[in-house]
C-alpha cells in the first residue's frame, strides 16, 4: 500500500487517531526490545503509547484492533503491515493465538509497561516453548488489557470462545478450531460475547489452555535453539533501530519531543562511537541522521532544525575535544575508515577538523583530513568563515591552503577577512594567492599599504600596478595626498608614484600638475622627492598630456621644479 493511498484511507480522524496509538505500540516495543524499561528512551515511549491510548479512549472509546500474521486493522483499515517473522508485533500476538485486542477505559501505565514487557519477552520462541504471551497476559491479570485467542494446537471439534482479561471479564484466551486455511477466523468473530465462556454448549466444564507444567533436562536441539535465540539478541543493533524509529516519526508527522529526545541520545552515541573508535557506528549514525535530514525535506521542516541543532553539537568544544583525541589515537591503518566518517561528518563539525588538522603529527593522516577538507569546502564554504577571526596563525594558514583553489566570491571574501593578521608570511601568502588566481580586488587589500613590512608593501603595489583601474587610481591619489607631510623612505615613495602611474590614467594629471608645479613657494627652490615622484607617475602614464605637464615644468622659473624633472628624466634619457 503506497504513502498516499494510506494518507486517503486516514483521512478520517478517528483512524488517524487509532493509527497513531497502533505506531506509538509498535515504537515502544521496538524501544524496549533495545533497551531496558528503565531506559529513558523506553519510558518515554511507554508514556507516549499510554497518553495516545487515552487520548483516543476518550473521544471514541475503547480500541479494539484485529490481529492478523502481518497486518493490525481497525474497522476493516490496515493501520500496520509488516513481515511474518519473530520480531514483529503483529506476528508475536498472531503467533501465540490473540486474533483481537483491547484497551480499555481507565487503562494505567504500568498495565501498559507489563504489556510491552511480555511482547518483548515473547518475541523470539523456539516452536516447542512450553509458555506463550497468551499465558504471560492471563497471569499478568491486566483490567484493561482484554484479548482474544485461540489455541489452534489444540485438538478441538467445537468453537470455545473466551475473553482474556482481568477480574473484571472471564480469565483465559479464546480457543476456536473454526479457523481458515491462514489461521483467521472464517467468519467475523463477536469480540465480547454477552455470556461467560465457562462452559462449553453442552454444559460441560471450559477447557483449560494452561498445562501442567514439567520440568526436565534440554535436548541437545533445544539447547541449539536456545544458543540462536541467544545469538539473535547479540545482533540486535540499536543504532539501527533507533534510526528506523526517527524515520517512521517523521513519515507520521507527529511526536517532536519524542524525535528530539531520540536525536539527542544518537549524538551521545557518535560521540561515544568517535571515542571509541568504532567507525561502522559512526558511519550508520551519520549516514542515518543524513538520510532522515533528506526525508524530512519532503515531510517536517522542524524536523530538519532539529536535525541541524543536531549537528551543531558537533562544533561544540565538548566535541571538539573528543574528534582532537580521536586523531590523535587513530592508527595509520585506520586513515581509510576516518575517511569516510570525516566526509560524512556535518558541516558544523569542519571548522573543528581544520582548526585541529594543523597539529596532526602524522603525515599520512594530515594529508587525508586535508584531502577531505578541500572537498568538503568546496561544497559548502559558510561554516568555516568564523575561522578568518582567528588568531591562531597556524589556523589561518591552514584555512589558506584550504579554500584558494575554490571558485567563487565566498573564498574570496575570506581571505580578504584575514588580512587582518599581522604574520608577514601570512599576508603575503594572500596576496600570492590572489595574484596567481587573478582575482581583483584593490579596495579589499589596499588597507595592507600601511604594513609594517616593507616586502608586504612592495607586493601589494606590485598587485595594484598590474592594471588600469579607478578604484587604485583613487585611493593611491587619496594616500599619497596624506603622505605629502609624512618622512617617507624614498624608494617606497618613488614605488608608490610609478604604481599610481600604471594604474592611473589621465584622471590623475590634475592631482600630479599641482605636485609637481605647485606648492610651497620655498620649496620651489629645493630638491623635492615628492615633486620627484609626481614625474615619475607622468612618465608612467606617457599620455600626450602628461608629457606636457612634463616639458612645462622643466622650463620652470623655479629651479627646484626644473631640476627635479631633470633628475629623473636625465637618466631615462641616459
Amino acid at each position: 500500500m503506497d504513502k498516499q493511498h494510506l494518507k486517503n484511507n486516514y483521512a478520517d480522524m478517528e483512524l488517524q487517531k487509532a493509527k497513531s496509538c497502533i505506531d506509538a505500540l509498535l515504537r515502544a516495543a521496538k524501544m524496549c526490545s533495545v533497551y531496558p524499561l528503565t531506559h529513558t528512551n523506553t519510558s518515554q515511549a511507554i508514556k507516549y503509547l499510554h497518553e495516545s491510548l487515552e487520548t483516543f479512549i476518550r473521544a471514541y472509546g475503547e480500541l479494539s484492533i484485529e490481529v492478523k500474521k502481518d497486518q493490525l486493522n481497525y474497522t476493516d483499515a490496515v493501520l500496520f503491515q509488516g513481515a511474518a517473522r519473530d520480531g514483529e508485533p503483529a506476528y508475536i500476538l498472531f503467533r501465540d493465538g490473540i486474533r483481537w485486542l483491547s484497551f480499555l477505559e481507565g487503562i494505567q501505565s504500568e498495565e501498559i509497561e507489563a504489556f510491552i514487557r511480555l511482547l518483548n519477552q515473547y518475541r523470539n520462541l523456539p516452536a516447542e516453548a512450553e509458555d506463550d504471551l497468551v499465558t504471560a497476559l492471563w497471569e499478568a491479570n491486566l483490567p484493561h488489557i482484554h484479548y482474544k485467542a485461540v489455541e489452534s494446537f489444540l485438538n478441538c471439534d467445537n468453537s470455545i470462545d473466551a475473553l482474556g482479561s482481568g477480574s473484571s471479564a472471564p480469565c483465559g484466551p479464546v480457543v476456536t478450531a473454526d479457523l481458515d486455511d491462514t489461521g483467521n477466523h472464517a467468519g467475523a468473530p463477536e469480540l465480547f460475547p454477552s455470556s461467560s465462556p465457562s462452559s462449553s454448549a453442552d454444559g460441560g466444564s471450559s477447557l483449560s489452555v494452561t498445562q501442567e507444567r514439567q520440568f526436565y533436562a534440554l535436548t541437545d536441539e533445544e539447547m541449539h535453539k536456545i544458543n540462536e535465540m541467544v545469538a539473535r539478541e547479540e545482533t540486535l543493533n540499536p543504532t539501527s533501530e533507533l534510526l528506523d524509529v526517527l524515520e517512521d516519526l517523521l513519515h507520521n508527522q507527529q511526536e517532536e519531543h519524542f524525535f528530539n529526545l531520540i536525536l539527542e541520545f544518537l549524538c551521545d552515541e557518535l560521540k561515544n562511537a568517535l571515542t571509541n573508535l568504532d567507525w561502522d557506528i559512526a558511519i550508520q549514525i551519520l549516514g542515518g541522521l543524513r538520510h532522515i535530514y533528506q526525508l524530512a525535506a519532503h515531510e517536517m521542516q522542524w524536523a530538519r532544525g532539529t536535525i541541524e541543532e543536531t549537528f551543531a553539537a558537533t562544533a561544540s568544544p565538548e566535541f571538539l575535544g573528543v574528534i582532537r583525541d580521536m586523531l590523535n589515537a587513530c592508527d595509520p591503518h585506520q586513515v581509510d575508515q576516518l575517511k569516510q566518517v570525516i566526509l560524512m561528518m556535518p558541516p558544523p563539525a569542519m571548522p573543528g577538523f581544520v582548526q585541529l588538522a594543523p597539529y596532526i603529527s602524522s603525515p599520512a593522516l594530515f594529508d587525508m583530513v586535508t584531502e577531505v577538507l578541500k572537498i568538503k569546502a568546496s561544497r559548502e564554504l559558510k561554516p568555516l568563515t568564523a575561522l578568518t577571526d582567528s588568531h591562531d596563525e597556524k589556523v589561518i594558514e591552514y584555512l589558506i591552503d584550504i579554500i584558494k583553489d575554490i571558485e567563487g566570491e565566498k573564498p574570496v571574501e575570506m581571505l580578504l577577512n584575514m588580512t587582518h593578521c599581522k604574520s608577514e608570511q601570512l599576508l603575503l601568502k594572500i596576496l600570492r594567492v590572489l595574484t596567481n588566481r587573478n582575482i581583483w580586488s584593490p579596495d579589499g587589500v589596499f588597507s595592507l599599504i600601511a604594513s609594517e613590512s616593507t616586502s608586504v608593501r612592495h607586493l601589494l603595489l606590485k598587485y595594484l600596478g598590474t592594471r588600469k583601474c579607478p578604484v587604485t587610481e583613487k585611493l593611491l591619489i587619496n594616500y599619497l595626498r596624506e603622505q605629502q607631510s609624512q618622512q617617507v623612505e624614498t624608494g617606497y615613495l618613488f614605488a608608490c608614484f610609478r604604481t599610481l602611474g600604471r594604474c592611473g590614467s589621465n584622471h590623475s594629471l590634475g592631482f600630479l600638475r599641482d605636485v609637481l608645479c605647485n606648492g610651497w613657494l620655498l620649496s620651489k627652490f629645493t630638491k623635492s622627492v615628492t615633486r620627484q615622484g609626481a614625474v615619475i607617475a607622468l612618465q608612467t602614464i606617457g599620455t600626450k598630456e602628461a608629457q606636457e605637464i612634463i616639458t612645462d615644468a622643466a622650463r620652470s622659473f623655479f629651479p627646484g621644479v626644473r631640476n627635479d624633472v631633470q633628475m629623473i628624466i636625465s637618466p631615462l634619457k641616459r
